[in-house]
């Protein structure tokens, strides 16, 4: 908890500067061809552009990334869809990829392919098995607490269960795993959308 009331204290002063110039970007906008690209697994990196976005880049500012939220992509009926740990409704969500950025103001996003991805079939049954029980969010930042995710820890748990095992090279800063941390080009390779 304290380090919790740390990163707002120092977030706080680093979002009034920035504040301004973010304020004015425009959302990002998917190309009609997205759902066509993507795959089950693909991972959307997004840049928020909250009070609780500036604090997740403001801690992992070593990785020099604007990633503060990370999820699963999947094409379904048609649309892209993102399934992630929402700190807003408080638990693992389904929306479209279109909701997803109007709803968070999202102006820029990455998408990235797992090197070593996991069967897809799996990976939907471990993420539509989380959605079903409505995994909670994890607002104690625990990699060790099974009961709640955070967003990094939904993607190295589902990727566990689904049997992919790169993720084991990815590593927590100080008992947390940023998402900046997994944006590793060693394990992901970049998709243009």
């Amino acid at each position: 908890m304290l380090r919790t009331a740390v990163l707002l204290l120092v977030a706080g002063c680093a979002f009034a500067s920035r504040r301004y110039a973010v304020l004015r970007k425009r959302l990002y906008e998917p190309p009609p061809t997205l759902c066509s690209t993507i795959r089950t697994g693909d991972l959307l990196f997004s840049e928020g552009r909250s009070l609780k976005s500036d604090l997740v880049r403001i801690a992992s500012a070593r990785y020099r990334s604007e990633f503060s939220h990370v999820g699963f992509l999947r094409p379904r009926d048609g649309e892209v869809r993102v399934v992630h740990m929402s700190i807003d409704d408080g638990y693992i969500v389904e929306e479209p990829l279109a909701d997803f950025i109007r709803r968070n103001r999202v102006p820029d996003i990455g998408i990235r392919r797992l090197r070593d991805a996991p069967d897809s079939g799996r990976l939907c049954r471990v993420l539509d098995s989380l959605l079903s029980m409505r995994k909670p969010f994890d607002y104690d930042f625990s990699l060790e607490d099974e009961q709640a995710y955070y967003c990094t820890e939904l993607i190295v748990k589902a990727l566990e269960a689904a049997g992919s095992a790169g993720q084991a090279e990815w590593s927590a800063e100080g008992g947390i795993l940023y998402p900046a941390r997994l944006d590793d080009r060693r394990l992901l390779t970049e998709i243009e959308p």
